[in-house]
């Protein structure tokens, strides 16, 4: 196997700080040349190895490179996008997916928001047509794998955090419902 950049910028930068004390850039009639240095202050001493220990630990506690693919939000989401929901023909639904918020403390949430909006015909079924629809905003989020979002349907009368699987071309919810993406021409 190969190593990894990682293990490659540990490598450079081990030689760098043994050999960082033996060399310094030196100007020399305007151009910087490269001298062997063969007496070094205290100050310049402290400064090249407190440089070399600094990057050498940053180095060794940098993380290491993920293998998963990163959780996208915004239209590189595969979430986000307009859906056809065979259980209420021609109604809106749509997915958008946005950055983690913010704790109050502070730190950000790992799992992206997921804003579910739609309309329904009061009446049931269809909208094709219907004048008078009823709009509604959900949230919820998505998790970090990127493959499944949970939703608050609780005021619509649904579960708290329904799960929609992400299914090739479409979401998946528990009771077999399919929300297919249309495809954007």
């Amino acid at each position: 196997s190969h190593p990894t950049s990682h293990t490659m910028l540990r490598w450079i930068l081990c030689i760098a700080a043994v050999a960082a004390p033996a060399f310094a850039y030196t100007p020399t009639n305007g151009v910087i040349g490269l001298r062997a240095q063969t007496q070094m202050n205290r100050r310049d001493m402290c400064t090249t190895i407190g440089s070399a220990l600094g990057l050498g630990v940053a180095a060794l506690v940098a993380p290491q490179e993920a293998n998963a693919e990163k959780a996208r939000s915004g239209l590189s989401a595969v979430f986000t996008g307009e859906y056809n929901d065979p259980n209420h023909p021609g109604c809106a639904r749509s997915v958008k997916i946005e950055g983690a918020p913010m704790s109050v403390a502070g730190k950000r949430s790992r799992n992206k928001v997921a804003i579910v909006k739609g309309q329904d015909n009061p009446k049931g079924g269809a909208c094709n047509g219907e004048p008078d629809l009823v709009s509604w905003k959900l949230e919820g989020k998505m998790n970090e794998a990127a493959d499944q979002i949970f939703v608050d349907f609780s005021p619509k009368g649904g579960p708290k955090d329904l799960i929609g699987k992400w299914d090739k071309d479409g979401i998946v919810f528990p009771d077999g419902n399919k929300w297919t993406k249309k495809v954007v021409e």
